[in-house]
């Protein structure tokens, strides 16, 4: 009965450490998609750069990272692009979220992966 605990006890250890692991890369990997979205988002008055943030999921393992309103309220204009119907002019997208996403998703994965490798 005491070989059960004991690997018992070891497992909780392990989840433990790998929830700890999981929850620092997240929390970099969003930290360095919002510094990058901040330095691609077109600068006008700074609120769209200033509303983008992190926030945290499920006790820190998820995260989604973006505009918040109420300053980042016209930031889809600015990644998607729009219609200015009184101009009657397309104004195009300039897109800062997607490719901060995308900058930073293969070291995520490795980083992830790495973590849960590890022992």
């Amino acid at each position: 009965m005491s070989g059960l605990q004991s690997a018992i006890s070891k497992l909780q250890i392990y989840n433990i450490a790998k929830k700890a692991g999981v929850k620092r890369v997240v929390q970099e990997t969003a930290q360095n998609i919002k510094q990058e979205a901040q330095s691609l988002v077109p600068y006008m008055t700074g609120d769209t750069e200033e509303s983008i943030k992190p926030k945290y999921f499920d006790g820190g393992l998820a995260a989604t990272i973006g505009p918040r309103k109420p300053l980042g309220w016209k930031a889809h204009f600015l990644e998607f692009g729009s219609y200015n119907v009184l101009a009657k002019r397309e104004i195009p997208a300039r897109p800062f979220m997607g490719p901060a996403f995308e900058q930073n998703r293969e070291p995520y994965l490795q980083k992830l992966r790495q973590e849960l490798r590890d022992i």
